[in-house]
């Protein structure tokens, strides 16, 4: 769940930097 949960915010973290 947790490593999910990182992916998840890596992944939105990105589309906000992009």
């Amino acid at each position: 769940i947790a490593v999910a949960v990182t992916a998840d915010s890596a992944m939105q973290i990105a589309a906000v930097a992009a």
